[in-house]
C-alpha cells in the first residue's frame, strides 16, 4: 500500500500528534503501576519497571528496521529459526573426480606438445 494512503491513528495532546497505540500502552502501564503502588509496591522499581517497558512497547510498536516493522520483523525471524532443517546442508547427489573436473591443467597448448605437429599455414585449403 502507497505510503500517502495509509491511515493510522492518532491523538493530538498539547498541539502534538501521537500515535494511538502508544498512548494507549503508556495509559495502560500507568494505570498497572499507580494500582501497584497503591497496593504497596515499591515506588521507585515499579516507576523503572514501567519505564523498560514502555520503551520496549513503543519500539515494538513504532520501531522500523529495513523497512520492516518491529513486530513483522519479530515474525520473520521467529519463523525462520522454527523451521526445521532449513539451515542444513543437504547431501550432495552428484560427485565429480578432481581428474574429470572442469578445470584443465596448466601447460603448454595442445598444438605444442610433444608427439603433434603444428599446423601449417594454408594446409586446411
Amino acid at each position: 500500500m502507497p505510503r500517502n494512503l495509509r491511515v493510522r491513528a492518532s491523538l493530538q495532546v498539547a498541539n502534538t500528534r501521537l500515535p494511538a497505540r502508544s498512548f494507549v500502552l503508556l495509559m495502560a502501564l500507568t494505570l498497572l503501576a499507580g494500582i501497584a503502588v497503591a497496593r504497596g509496591a515499591d515506588l521507585v522499581g515499579t516507576a523503572q519497571t514501567a519505564g523498560v517497558l514502555a520503551a520496549l512497547g513503543i519500539t515494538a510498536l513504532e520501531g522500523r528496521w529495513w523497512g520492516y516493522s518491529t513486530l513483522a520483523l519479530a515474525r520473520l525471524v521467529i519463523t525462520h529459526f522454527t523451521r526445521p532443517g532449513q539451515l542444513e546442508p543437504g547431501t550432495s547427489l552428484l560427485t565429480i573426480r578432481p581428474e574429470n573436473g572442469f578445470e584443465q591443467p596448466l601447460g603448454r597448448p595442445r598444438w605444442q606438445q610433444e608427439g603433434r605437429e603444428a599446423p601449417q599455414k594454408g594446409a586446411d585449403r
